[in-house]
């Protein structure tokens, strides 16, 4: 987007309002003012009352200002003299201050408003007349109530004020009307504007003087160089105004607004202030020189007797012991089993070497070696002391009856032969237990297997 693009849509959004805003036309109240003539009685100057009024479709019923000069002529429409008229309806001045009247009149005359005499030369003379000062208040209605006669002769009836620019001049038909007149709405404008700056940004202030007509917004308008103006709108009296451009002087103004009823205030006086940065930076200044400081004489220092070291021990260090090496007992089928005495055979023991026997039965050949030494591990446990199953074991279909068998053969091994020889009796526990593992063991020595080492105590 262009700068001039960014300026215009800028302000078309502060002053859009007032560029599209289009004022509803009001009915004015009626200009001039309202008339009654009265014929009076000859024989005395009239009073400012009604009287007979005078009839005729000639006669004034209203006038846009007191402008006439009759002469000897038919007066308001009525007759030549002895004529009484009273003026009413309304007075707004343009500006305010004091107003001075002037009256002409031929013969008396006199008006009020809002019910204070201003004039009154109620005499019989020709056309001339009274002036009189009064404030005024710029916009506001004035309720106006005049009496003027002609008793005989020539007659005239004007009215003159300084209210319009143009010195004395005949009051016009615009500062009459027969119903007040509303003020027009009026903003004043913004006072005291003034600001600081804080690098390209300024932050403004202003006051505004409180009126009858509502203020909507403020129009900040600000310019610089040959730039053009930019604008925005606030609904405070602060803004800030940001991103200038550096080290230049800005001007400010400020206007009151009221969009609804097209009624904008002047601008404010101007307020200049500079924006920072591209500040002319001064050359540094080299610091003065000191003049050289002389060093003065080194101090020798004073002889220092070396310190006395004691000799450290030695270290000794401590021998490392290492824990002996226990090794593990060896287990009971390990053993070589003619070191084996079966009197100090624990039941774990008998249990081990009963179940290594049937499960080496399971597979071994009869007559092999293997098989021989199954054979000589169930001789050391019939040597043991007599072994019982347990009620739960021997109660077990098949299996409880071939361990029944069993250990009744090795317990009757244990006390078989008391008698014999050594080398009889070997001979004669070998063929008994080779008998009961022919006839008990083969068909079920995996089970029993599976249940001697729970299931098998030794007698004690």
């Amino acid at each position: 987007m262009s700068k001039l693009t960014k300026l215009l849509f800028v302000l078309f959004l502060a002053f859009a309002p007032i560029l599209l805003f289009t004022p509803t036309a009001k009915a004015d109240p009626v200009q001039g003012l309202g008339v009654d003539v009265y014929t009076f009685d000859p024989s005395a100057l009239p009073e400012r009352q009604a009287y007979t009024v005078c009839e005729g479709e000639s006669v004034w019923t209203s006038v846009p200002n007191l402008d006439a000069d009759w002469g000897g002529d038919v007066v308001a429409g009525c007759q030549h003299d002895f004529v009484l008229i009273h003026y009413t309806g309304f007075l707004t001045s343009p500006k305010s201050g004091d107003i001075t009247f002037q009256s002409w009149a031929d013969d008396g005359f006199s008006f009020s408003l809002d019910g204070v005499p201003v004039i009154d030369d109620w005499t019989l003379k020709g056309c001339s007349g009274s002036s009189a000062t009064v404030p005024m208040v710029a916009g506001q209605s004035y309720k106006f109530d005049a009496w003027w006669y002609e008793f005989g002769g020539g007659a005239c009836n004007r009215l003159w004020w300084d209210a319009e620019g143009e010195g004395m001049s005949v009051v016009s038909a615009q500062a009459f009307s027969g119903e007040p007149v509303l003020p027009a709405p009026f903003l004043s404008k913004p006072v005291g504007l003034n600001g600081s700056v804080s690098g390209t940004s300024v932050d403004l202030v202003w006051a505004s003087v409180v009126e009858d007509t509502l203020i909507e917004r403020y129009a900040v308008m600000w310019t610089y160089g040959d730039e053009p103006g930019w604008a925005l709108a606030s609904l405070e009296q602060f803004a800030t105004i940001s991103n200038l451009p550096e080290d230049t002087d800005i001007t400010f103004r400020v206007r009151s607004d009221n969009d609804s009823l097209g009624v904008y205030s002047e601008f404010s006086d101007s307020f200049v202030i500079r924006t920072g940065f591209n500040e002319v930076v001064e050359p540094p200044v080299d610091p003065p020189v000191d003049p050289p400081i002389e060093p003065e004489p080194p101090v020798e220092p004073e002889p220092v007797d070396p310190p006395v070291v004691q000799p450290e021990e030695p270290v000794v260090e401590e021998p490392v012991i290492e824990p002996p090496v226990v090794e593990p007992e060896p287990s009971i089928t390990d053993k070589d089993l003619a070191e084996i005495d079966p009197q100090s055979l624990s039941s774990a023991d008998v249990a081990l070497l009963l179940e290594d026997a049937l499960q080496t039965f399971e597979t071994a050949v009869e007559g092999s070696a293997e098989y021989a030494q199954a054979l000589e591990q169930l001789m050391i446990v019939a040597q043991a002391d007599d072994i019982v199953v347990s009620e739960e074991l021997a109660a077990v279909p098949v299996l409880g009856a071939t361990i029944v068998g069993l250990t009744n053969a090795l317990n009757a091994l244990g006390n078989f032969g008391a008698d014999m020889s050594p080398k009889v009796r070997a001979l004669a526990e070998q063929s008994v237990v080779s008998a009961v593992i022919v006839t008990q063991i083969a068909t079920t020595a995996v089970g029993l297997t599976a249940s001697a080492p729970s299931s098998i105590r030794r007698i004690n």
